[in-house]
């Protein structure tokens, strides 16, 4: 599953009712139909979460098949511009989304706490990219071991991007990023330079249906503690496609 655009509404207060909720995602499915068919064409999946409370959105599009090879892309100019042209649909999907959604559930501007154009995996791509290219430049200013630092951190970067991908994606995205003037990708390091503390990642739980804060503990007269349970959060999930328009809302 590749993410390749996302847009993130966050709107307080903005309380609701579970009927409500519904029909804001039903409303949500089908300005992320309308976007994303414009944008993209029948090629994609969307997926709508919601969350109540202060109101969250998540509407993503979701690549259904290989997608750094659609169109053909001969060299590295190909490429880059491909990627380049991903991130500016990204940043169009986001905007149109945020602006339609917020005036269609009849948000204030006060009440718009945050929105997000998220780029996904063509902005993580980009970074790779430009950070690559700005190695290359530098690579007369630099040690070896800052090479290899640099190296080693990109790796790293990209070996998360790869997991996101479809083989296909993966490898032509491997094979684009081998600049001139560095070593393959196959000699780049797997460890951290000497020198170099390589900290363990953090781990995050998953959100669940309910809400996910410390429990509280309450002590009663015999110094006893128990835990408070946790209110069920409201939540809205659907995925669909731009091959069929949704439902009407």
């Amino acid at each position: 599953m590749t993410e390749i655009a996302e847009a993130y509404i966050h709107l307080r207060p903005f309380s609701v009712s579970e009927s409500t909720l519904r029909a804001i995602g039903r409303s949500a499915d089908s300005i992320a139909y309308s976007v994303a068919r414009e944008i993209y064409g029948p090629t994609v999946n969307i997926e709508v979460k919601l969350e109540a409370g202060s109101l969250k959105g998540r509407i993503m599009v979701i690549a259904s098949s290989a997608f750094l090879l659609y169109g053909g892309i001969a060299d590295y100019k190909g490429f880059k511009e491909s990627v380049a042209e991903m991130c500016a649909d990204a940043r169009s999907f986001g905007a149109d989304v945020c602006g339609k959604f917020t005036k269609a559930v009849g948000a204030s501007k006060r009440q718009v706490y945050r929105t997000e154009r998220r780029l996904k995996t063509p902005g993580r791509i980009a970074r790779v990219i430009d950070r690559l290219e700005r190695l290359q430049r530098q690579l007369s200013d630099l040690s070896p071991r800052q090479v290899q630092q640099e190296l080693y951190d990109i790796n790293r970067q990209l070996e998360q991007i790869v997991r996101d991908l479809p083989p296909e994606d993966a490898e032509l995205l491997e094979e684009q990023v081998e600049l001139k003037g560095l070593p393959p990708i196959r000699n780049w390091p797997q460890r951290a330079p000497k020198g170099q503390v390589d900290l363990p990642k953090v781990a995050l739980l998953p959100r669940s249906n309910t809400q996910q804060t410390l429990p509280e503990m309450l002590a009663d007269e015999n110094h006893e503690f128990t835990t408070k349970p946790t209110v069920p959060l409201l939540t809205y999930h659907n995925r669909s496609s731009t091959e069929h328009p949704p439902d009407k809302p």
